[in-house]
């Protein structure tokens, strides 16, 4: 069933209107019509299941027929602290920690950052802010991840050492591995991703000063763009995909 967003609508109304772009998109693109289903979602993590009861040139009337919780989300948090990177690589990393099952990206500035958080930061957050929400309604999520205001690495360090489970991952780090620290069905993980340069020794040290551990994700090095969503399928696999 296909998804939308609509973040002014409440979980009790029997009827709810679509404007603008997925407007558009259900009628145009999609070439649905009365009597087709949607699913709409407010951000609240609730599924409210309707059917197209009228379509006009501008809006699609639809008619409510249930609602209730959503099944796509992960029962634990994911936060990513993710080190600002180049060009389109941010693009990605923020889609696929989407689907991936992340529930917030806090970008950082790092020492050995290409990316400054001055460089045009308001469009990027724009653009990110929209990739999040697209990637989350082509996954099928009842919510839209947080991109929020990037912050210094200290900042982030600080933040991400609030959460049950806080991790840095360093490819420099032999003894600790993902695994030993990544236990099934903690309330929430956060994590740091560095970027291209990895993270500095400093830094690292920073960090395990103040309470977030440093992880090896194992014998290969991986790309800053590939590292976030491979620690959420980790996650993902010891929380959803085990027949414990």
């Amino acid at each position: 069933m296909r998804k939308f967003f609509k973040f002014d609508c409440e979980n009790n109304q029997k009827e709810i209107t679509i404007s603008g772009e997925d407007a558009r998109h259900i009628s145009r693109s999609l070439r649905m019509k009365g009597g087709d289903k949607v699913c709409v979602c407010n951000g609240t993590g609730y599924d409210i299941h309707c059917t197209i009861a009228l379509i006009d040139r501008e809006n699609v009337y639809l008619t409510v027929e249930g609602v209730e919780k959503g099944e796509s989300e992960p029962k634990y948090g994911a936060v990513l602290f993710q080190a600002l990177a180049k060009s389109d690589k941010m693009d990605t990393i923020v889609q696929k920690a989407v689907e991936c099952g992340v529930t917030e990206i806090i970008p950082f500035e790092s020492k050995y950052c290409i990316a400054k958080i001055g460089d045009g930061i308001k469009n990027k957050l724009n653009r990110w802010r929209k990739i999040s929400l697209e990637a989350a309604k082509q996954c099928g999520r009842c919510i839209v991840p947080k991109i929020s205001e990037p912050v210094s690495y200290a900042q982030a360090v600080l933040e991400c050492s609030k959460g049950e489970c806080s991790f840095i991952c360093y490819e420099e780090e032999r003894g600790l591995k993902l695994g030993s620290v990544a236990k099934p069905m903690k309330n929430e993980y956060r994590f740091m991703i560095g970027p291209e340069g990895g993270f500095s020794e400093e830094e690292i040290k920073f960090a395990n000063e103040n309470g977030v551990v440093s992880v090896g994700l194992g014998k290969r090095i991986l790309r800053c763009e590939t590292a976030s969503s491979f620690v959420l399928a980790c996650l993902c696999m010891e929380n959803e995909l085990r027949d414990y």
